[in-house]
């Protein structure tokens, strides 16, 4: 997995939990402090989130940082 595979799939693994917790993309953004259109960019992996921003969205979404990321490192 390439580095930008990584960071996509990661970026997958933060909207398809929201989904399936049934939450809106403008609510978590809202939740966690950021303005919807850069949730928007993260879910799209057009932007990889700061760790902070992870926390943030691993809280919200009652999860631990590792259960967003994805198995497997990135090679580079």
């Amino acid at each position: 997995m390439t580095e930008l595979e990584y960071i996509q799939a990661l970026c997958e693994n933060i909207k398809q939990l929201r989904l399936s917790l049934n939450i809106k993309q403008v609510d978590l953004a809202y939740s966690i402090g950021i303005e919807p259109t850069n949730l928007r960019r993260i879910e799209a992996g057009k932007t990889c989130p700061t760790f902070k921003t992870l926390c943030r969205i691993a809280s919200a979404l009652n999860v631990d940082v590792k259960d967003l990321i994805p198995l497997g490192a990135p090679t580079y």
